[in-house]
């Protein structure tokens, strides 16, 4: 199917699906949007590299409203496993903290403060804001430990990397109450007009304590998991380490009442690779290709709500490109653009730095996608996993 007219064309037909995850998604239409290149265009750079991008989603085509919910509770103050702050070294515990948690600053606790879960999970949120387009999405940031601090409300994803950049890491003991934060994002999303879908991402590396006893906190976080289906908003929630795989009963609940989904982190440093993969648009993939040459897109990117990008390499004349969304049950639909090079016939300063703009931002989206892919290939969405006992799991319990 090819549809000529001038500007951003968009595609939309029904495809019949089964279900995603934690959402049922029968009867949900595949939305694509091609919003460039425009259809018939003439491309005269250097470089024959030419990027599409645009937007796919399972379901209608409503923007979102996303608040990111970040657990700053004493144990995110542990070692991630991972060098967060990309100084060449990688956090550890110190010898002897287990003993002295309740006496001495947290940044005495490991060898790196700037490697911690807390570092980690702010890190994987700014990544996440970064990979949303402000056309769709608006985006909202909290905190909670003992009790919930908005950060940013809902607006541009700008503005939510701005309060992610200025959060300072606290020693906050007060444990941690799942149910405040909840509540605190049912605030913020019910001023949503009711043309914008919304959702909740929730990071945790642990389990509800407050309010105490355990119990009631635990019956307090479902209570509000239950107010959240009942406004529409789905809950996506994250079980970042040991701690949180251990008891794992609250999110996995908050996920599957709210027809949100689940994932297990086990490494916790991983986190800030696992997030930006997040998938709100409940697609499975889009690919490129170009049927002139035979060349598939390279360094396809497609971000949470759906906005994908990625580059495809021309030949002179009349260039065939296919786009092609893939919905989570294998059903595919594609739409076909057709665009036409020449390569020019002198060459300026300016399409010169184009040019190097071009190759450089190719090579750094390769080595992104790259990463991105490997990481997701860890990621266990829903399910159990055994867990092995180790002092740093002691320590947690202790902070709690």
């Amino acid at each position: 199917m090819r549809w000529d007219s001038h500007g951003a064309l968009r595609f939309a037909t029904i495809l019949w699906l089964a279900c995603s995850g934690g959402r049922a998604v029968a009867d949900e239409p595949v939305w694509l949007d091609v919003t460039s290149p425009d259809a018939n265009e003439q491309i005269t750079e250097i470089v024959p590299l030419l990027e599409i991008r645009g937007r796919a989603v399972v379901g209608p085509a409503t923007p979102y409203d996303l608040v990111v919910a970040i657990d700053l509770s004493a144990s995110t103050l542990l070692p991630s496993g991972s060098d967060i702050d990309g100084d060449g070294t990688v956090g550890t515990m110190r010898r002897g903290a287990l003993r002295r948690t309740t006496s001495q600053s947290h940044r005495r606790w490991t060898t790196d403060a700037g490697d911690t879960i807390a570092r980690a999970e702010l890190l994987g949120a700014q990544r996440l804001v970064r990979r949303v387009d402000e056309r769709w999405t608006r985006v909202a940031i909290l905190t909670f430990a003992g009790r919930s601090r908005l950060r940013a409300g809902l607006g541009h994803p700008e503005d939510a990397l701005f309060a992610l950049e200025r959060v300072k890491v606290r020693d906050d003991r007060g444990g941690t109450n799942l149910a405040s934060a909840i509540r605190m994002g049912l605030r913020v999303l019910r001023k949503s007009p009711p043309d914008r879908e919304r959702i909740l991402v929730i990071l945790s590396d642990g389990y509800p304590t407050e309010p105490r006893p355990d119990i009631y906190a635990r019956r307090s976080a479902l209570r509000m998991g239950k107010r959240a289906a009942e406004a529409g908003v789905r809950i996506y929630a994250f079980a970042i380490g040991r701690g949180a795989l251990e008891r794992p009963d609250v999110l996995q609940q908050l996920a599957s009442t709210t027809d949100g989904r689940y994932f297990e982190v086990k490494e916790p440093g991983e986190i800030i690779d696992h997030l930006p993969r997040l998938d709100v648009a409940l697609l499975e993939d889009v690919s490129l290709i170009n049927h002139t040459t035979g060349a598939r897109g390279r360094a396809v990117r497609v971000f949470a709500d759906g906005s994908f990008d990625g580059y495809v390499h021309l030949k002179p004349g009349e260039n065939n490109l296919t786009v092609e969304a893939r919905a989570p049950d294998g059903r595919e639909f594609r739409v076909e653009r057709t665009v036409h090079y020449k390569a020019p016939k002198g060459i300026t300063l300016g399409a010169l730095k184009r040019a190097s703009e071009l190759r450089e931002s190719l090579r750094v989206r390769t080595a992104e996608t790259e990463l991105a892919a490997r990481a997701h290939g860890k990621l266990t969405l829903k399910r159990s996993i055994e867990i092995q006992v180790d002092p740093t799991r002691a320590l947690t319990r202790a902070l709690r």
